[in-house]
């Protein structure tokens, strides 16, 4: 038995890291890999980069994004209507997203970067979109919208403008995507 101290806590971190990550999963990988080698030989890997290899394995995430599927497959809900000026933006919004902004909201509402296969329609629950209420009568245009990715919930302000939601929205799923912090 060792006591760990200031002297010996960089090696006690490793051994723990090591025992984790390496040692404790040894024979599933080992069983993975010799599955996998069945199937494509892993030094042909070599020839792809990383994003290559996820496409193969989960595919491309060509989900359909069109305004139709959104409006079909997007709850407003608590302060937000189907006819709701910022859920028509919000969803406008989607629609003009490119590949790298869309895997950057999902993984910000959903946690990861990419639909279930079938799209919109098979992520359960639903994607749902509701007003975030400005606190102490502040302002909206002052606060980011948040999200409950558990349950693909969104909660937006409702902004001045188009052009604000964006910006903001962006910033969140910019900044956010990787923080886990409860609203």
């Amino acid at each position: 038995e060792i006591n760990v101290d200031i002297h010996n806590l960089q090696e006690y971190i490793e051994r723990v890291l090591e025992l984790l990550l390496l040692t404790s999963v040894e024979t599933q990988v080992a069983a993975f890999q010799s599955g996998f080698e069945k199937v494509f030989p892993l030094h042909y890997l070599n020839s792809f980069n990383e994003d290559e290899i996820e496409g193969v394995i989960c595919g491309h995430g060509e989900e359909d994004w069109d305004e139709g599927t959104l409006l079909k497959h997007i709850v407003p809900n608590y302060g937000y209507t189907r006819s709701s000026d910022m859920y028509l933006s919000f969803i406008r919004m989607l629609t003009e997203f490119n590949h790298e902004e869309r895997r950057k909201f999902l993984t910000f509402t959903t946690g990861g970067p990419r639909l279930p296969i079938g799209g919109f329609k098979n992520l359960h629950p639903n994607m749902t979109l509701v007003k975030k209420p400005p606190e102490f009568g502040e302002n909206s245009d002052f606060f980011l919208p948040s999200v409950m990715t558990c349950q693909n919930y969104i909660k937006l302000p409702e902004y001045s403008s188009y052009e604000l939601m964006k910006k903001q929205f962006e910033y969140a799923y910019t900044e956010g995507s990787s923080r886990f912090y409860l609203s």
